[in-house]
């Protein structure tokens, strides 16, 4: 197979975990996805990652891929043998071509490996290469964290992939963050994704935000949530640090991969456990008995990450987490920033009143995504009157 002739950008590989992707620009979509390279030095060709890379770096070329076709239009209902099955058969099931035989993803003969190894940080399945595509996109490729071998725990780790990847191929919106494709390297699957800005809660940290870029980036979140809970996806774990930010300000949600279906659930490690979930930003209904994140707690963190939105600040802020445990077991509410949300403001006072109802006790008395997201509209309106 002939190798493309572009030459890849190389740009200084930045460890940085907190300011995931603050020196990039660009978002790629589905429709140029025309092959990956990452950031590296010297590079040397190697054979298909199927035998023993632990010496190799992870930084890879990959030349074109002709005719790529979203990953809704695969069949998934044929993975159902892929826990027998070797990494370079799981690889095989996830990248031959698709039913009307268009395309092919499979870029395991493509690949070249540089002499160093340099990640960027760490996500939250494992280790995160920085990318670019030959268009001049720049992508983060996420590998898991675990090789995929025949073991309980390889196992699990297929499982928990496979199920991101089919909630994910579902997901395409302006405010949630879109997986473009998958690689192999060392023996690992790894998603590709669209590099961002950093999260906005490093973005709320660092930089100061207009009051309207604020309601701003609430009414984006309000709209990403929506759209999840509209295809039937509950994301388990909304705040501002599993929001990312784009160049042009646009926020999307992120960690799609910690989602529970309502229908069925299949991921391994769920975060339906206490122990998995962010505290100050969980229902109250969640920590009182062994419960899965559904629609309604998904409003009530919606809530808390507004909150955090507007004041700079996690809910709670000041208070440990045993405190803080405690007032949401007896149902004692953050108390209304009056610096940031005065009373007697009638912006404020809206915005205060839908917070609220967001936190309702009963979680059928919360308002739908599509009801906060149409509120916060109306609020920016006000806003620019």
């Amino acid at each position: 197979m002939s190798r493309s002739t572009n030459k890849p950008v190389v740009l200084p590989a930045i460890k940085d975990g907190l300011n995931y992707g603050a020196h990039t620009t660009g978002v790629a979509s589905l429709s140029n996805l025309g092959g990956l390279s990452f950031y590296g030095q010297s590079r040397t060709s190697c054979t298909p990652c199927t035998g023993d890379h632990t010496s190799l770096p992870p930084t890879i070329e990959l030349s074109p891929i002709n005719g790529f076709t979203p990953m809704e239009k695969w069949s998934w209902g044929s993975l159902g043998r892929i826990q027998e099955m070797s990494t370079a058969q799981i690889t095989e099931q996830l990248t031959k071509r698709s039913p009307d035989n268009s395309s092919n993803i499979d870029i395991s003969d493509e690949l070249i490996i540089p002499d160093q190894d340099i990640p960027f940080t760490t996500g939250g399945f494992g280790v995160v290469y920085r990318g670019i595509l030959h268009n001049g996109q720049q992508v983060a490729v996420e590998c898991l964290r675990l090789a995929i071998k025949q073991t309980d725990e390889g196992l699990q780790a297929i499982k928990r992939f496979r199920e991101e990847l089919r909630i994910w191929s579902q997901c395409k919106h302006p405010n949630v963050r879109p997986l473009l494709g998958i690689t192999q390297y060392r023996q690992q699957l790894a998603m590709v994704l669209p590099w961002m800005h950093g999260t906005l809660k490093h973005s709320l940290s660092l930089t100061s935000h207009p009051v309207h870029e604020l309601y701003d980036f609430c009414h984006q979140i309000a709209r990403g949530v929506a759209y999840l809970h509209g295809i039937g996806i509950v994301h388990g774990d909304i705040k501002a640090a599993s929001v990312l930010v784009s160049a042009d300000r646009t926020v999307m949600l992120a960690d799609i991969g910690s989602a529970v279906i309502r229908e069925h659930s299949l991921m391994a490690n769920s975060s339906t456990e206490v122990t998995g979930i962010s505290h100050r930003w969980m229902a109250p209904e969640l920590l009182e008995g062994p419960g899965t994140p559904s629609a309604k707690s998904d409003i009530y963190s919606l809530g808390m990450t507004m909150l955090e939105v507007i004041t700079r600040s996690e809910p709670y802020a000041g208070l440990d987490t045993m405190a803080v445990l405690q007032n949401i077991l007896s149902r004692k509410l953050p108390e209304r920033p009056e610096r940031h949300l005065p009373s007697g403001d009638r912006r404020a006072d809206l915005l205060w009143a839908l917070l609220h109802e967001c936190w309702a006790e009963d979680p059928q008395s919360r308002p739908v995504a599509n009801e906060v997201a149409n509120k916060l509209r109306n609020l920016e309106t006000k806003l620019m009157e």
